[in-house]
């Protein structure tokens, strides 16, 4: 299970399935962690968020998680654009 599996189904049920996407867990990670990721570099499978990248940026993720789970709960369409 990750910790991810919560947030991310309570994020799913407030914004409309064609604008919750990857892009927009992308730009959220990138911006809280400092560190560019793309959208090959995660997949979404029952409401669970997996990452492909390195160890170190895992474990970037892992000590900025409460920050990162902030800042998702708070997205907006708006904070795109």
């Amino acid at each position: 299970m990750s910790l991810f599996q919560n947030i991310l189904g309570d994020i799913s049920k407030k914004l409309q399935k064609s604008q919750f996407s990857k892009e927009v867990i992308v730009i959220t990670v990138s911006k809280t962690i400092g560190f560019n990721i793309s959208t090959d570099d995660i997949y979404i499978k029952n409401q669970t968020i997996y990452f492909n990248v390195s160890p170190t940026i895992k474990s970037i993720i892992t000590l900025k998680q409460n920050l990162l789970l902030k800042e998702l709960e708070s997205f907006s369409i708006k904070s795109i654009g």
